[in-house]
């Protein structure tokens, strides 16, 4: 058998579960790393035969993925921003969308000196890391409910070489103050799917990635959001900026909620699906 012929079979397995496009994707992906090499070189073994320990490799991966465990999971890692990041079923897997509102941020302020950033929810901590890479002049500051999360987070900010604070918090109970006095930039990527939204979701994330990182009651689907605009504007310096992901619902709700709060220059922004996927203000 050649990895070509591995790849088809893989396709057609994966076929089952996913659109022929996102089949095909998650079947290079795995092959590649069942074969331990980079992209271009499994390329050239196209026509090889991969080898008894690659097969065996390839399909423990496989019936993993029929079960539904996200690839990213099996393999304990992910890009974001261009940079590579350890993930576990502790820490949420990193979204495009995310990293649409992370990129934003930086293209906004990578001409702003000694700024201070602090990431609520930080989970694997792409968004502060990242931050923390590219925004060479920041100090960048991470909180987490938790411990696990946390954990996951230094070992990523270890592994790319870059000083991020992290600390503890539960933002509906604790004080973010205690940690932190005042911030050019707060961001967060808080839980926001609806508990009645769970009926329509895939069991890849349904049933391996963290609830608490990701659902909120349907009767306060704006719960973390109140907590954490209520406490920025607290720390915020004047001038400073508030950013968001968000539920596509809910982006008329917050303005009115931020404005209520003493928010100016409310922006709301789609993602590249043309969805309300973010939203700004400044105090």
């Amino acid at each position: 058998m050649t990895r070509r012929q591995l790849f088809r079979q893989f396709t057609q397995a994966l076929s089952q579960l996913y659109p022929a496009p996102e089949a095909e994707s998650l079947a290079g992906l795995a092959l590649r790393h069942a074969a331990q090499t980079d992209t271009l070189q499994w390329h050239l073994g196209y026509d090889q035969d991969p080898g008894e320990a690659e097969q065996i490799r390839a399909n423990q991966i496989l019936q993993r993925l029929l079960q539904h465990e996200p690839l990213q999971y099996i393999t304990g890692e992910t890009w974001f921003c261009g940079l590579r990041f350890s993930v576990n079923p502790s820490v949420l897997i990193p979204r495009p969308e995310t990293e649409m509102l992370t990129d934003r941020i930086i293209s906004e302020n990578k001409n702003t000196p000694n700024l201070v950033i602090a990431d609520i929810g930080t989970g694997s901590g792409c968004i502060a890391i990242s931050m923390a890479k590219l925004l060479t002049q920041s100090r960048v500051h991470a909180f987490d409910l938790s411990e696990a999360a946390l954990s996951t987070a230094r070992s990523n900010a270890i592994a790319q070489g870059v000083e991020v604070n992290f600390y503890t918090l539960d933002i509906l109970r604790d004080s973010l103050s205690k940690h932190l006095s005042t911030a050019g930039i707060i961001v967060s990527n808080p839980p926001y799917v609806l508990e009645s939204d769970k009926p329509a979701m895939l069991p890849n994330v349904l049933s391996y990635e963290p609830h608490e990182a990701l659902f909120v009651p349907d009767n306060n689907p704006l719960l973390f959001y109140h907590a954490i605009a209520s406490q920025a504007f607290q720390i915020l310096r004047s001038g400073g900026r508030l950013y968001f992901e968000i539920h596509e619902t809910q982006g008329q709700n917050l303005i009115e909620m931020l404005h209520q709060m003493g928010y100016t220059n409310i922006l709301l922004s789609p993602d590249f699906n043309n969805k309300h996927r973010f939203i700004s203000a400044s105090k």
